[in-house]
């Protein structure tokens, strides 16, 4: 459940039958997006909220009929990275990576976007202002946008490139426009709040007036 757990949503295009190791290599894409194997990591400016909670990708089949039941599912009992071991944020907190296909004469921009809110974070997120207000740093903000092109690049030597899906644009054939390619990613020097992510209380306390 979101209330619980962190969710982001990918769409991709895949071959007309793929099969189990074109999920797998997706797959490996995704987690590869959080925490790569070399350079700077998404994973090290989370949160330690995400210690034990593991990680589960789910791909679906938008052609299936609802209620769809996922094609492929992976599934680790505990987040194998070594996330940010500075204060974590409140788990509402988080940067919004955008993306968008070319425009498109015909077509309202606004569908051919997508955003992914990245998060929860640690202080390591900081820029370190003294005044505020605190915004989110530029080497987090790079991070990201090399994260967005090597998952693009993995997604399409998989043969599942990454897509803005656009349902409005889609009448249940596939129509043209409804799936484009990313081409472009972008991130803003300002956080996000998602109030999903919020924890329920755990304690009150009550004023003593006398």
């Amino acid at each position: 459940m979101p209330s619980d757990r962190f969710v982001n949503t990918f769409h991709t295009i895949g071959p007309v039958d793929p099969l189990t190791p074109d999920f797998a290599a997706a797959a490996t894409a995704i987690k590869l997006f959080y925490n790569p194997t070399g350079g700077v990591k998404i994973s090290s400016y989370m949160s330690n909220a995400v210690r034990g909670i593991g990680r589960t990708i789910k791909i679906y089949d938008l052609s299936d009929p609802k209620p769809r039941a996922p094609v492929y599912e992976f599934i680790d009992a505990v987040v194998p990275w070594a996330q940010s071991a500075s204060q974590p944020l409140p788990s509402e907190c988080c940067v919004c990576l955008s993306y968008d296909a070319p425009k498109l004469s015909g077509l309202p921009q606004a569908r051919r976007r997508g955003r992914l809110f990245i998060g929860p974070l640690s202080i390591a997120a900081l820029n370190g202002n003294t005044d505020p207000p605190q915004r989110p740093n530029s080497s987090l903000q790079d991070a990201l946008n090399t994260a967005a092109g090597n998952l693009q690049d993995a997604l399409a030597a998989a043969n599942m490139p990454w897509v803005v899906y656009s349902p409005t644009s889609d009448d249940g054939t596939g129509a043209v426009g409804s799936a484009a390619l990313v081409t472009r990613s972008w991130t803003d020097d300002a956080f996000d709040t998602q109030r999903r992510r919020g924890e329920r209380p755990s304690a009150k306390r009550i004023g003593a007036w006398t």
